[in-house]
């Protein structure tokens, strides 16, 4: 199901994280659409931020305690010079930048962004139906870096 397709990409995420040193809450089971699902926190990347698993130790700081994400929060790193150095995450938080703009992440962000909502099964949205949520990503911290230059999230 692409409920199930999509809670293995996180979880794969987070345990790619993980291996390379980040310190990420451990997955809670939760039941949609009569399934359960261990449900880590929504971490995912662009194939222009990392393609491969040298491209994301290349772009993740690996010092201990460098990143810290808990379960309910949702990461989306999005531009081929994104560069974590730290983080810790309780919420939300989405960067896209283009091609050129070179950006550090140095930040400590907690917020109520990226709650889980359940959608009924009559919903109008056929990829949201077929989900059986939606990420619901008001409050959420977001940088869009449309210019290139050097910026940092901190």
């Amino acid at each position: 199901s692409a409920l199930g397709a999509e809670a293995v990409l996180f979880q794969s995420n987070c345990n790619l994280l993980r291996a390379m040193g980040a310190d990420i809450e451990v997955g809670a089971d939760k039941e949609w659409l009569g399934l359960v699902r261990t449900w880590e926190a929504r971490v995912v990347w662009s194939p222009s931020w990392a393609s491969c698993n040298a491209d994301v130790a290349a772009k993740l700081s690996r010092k201990a305690g460098s990143v810290k994400i808990s379960q309910r929060s949702t990461l989306v790193l999005d531009g081929p010079e994104i560069v974590v150095e730290s983080l810790t995450l309780d919420g939300a938080l989405i960067i896209k930048a283009v091609p050129g703009a070179k950006v550090v992440v140095r930040a400590s962000v907690s917020n109520d962004g990226g709650q889980l909502l359940a959608l009924p099964a009559d919903h109008p949205d056929e990829i949201e139906r077929m989900r059986g949520f939606r990420i619901d990503l008001t409050g959420a911290q977001q940088h869009n870096f449309s210019q290139p230059g050097n910026f940092v999230v901190g």
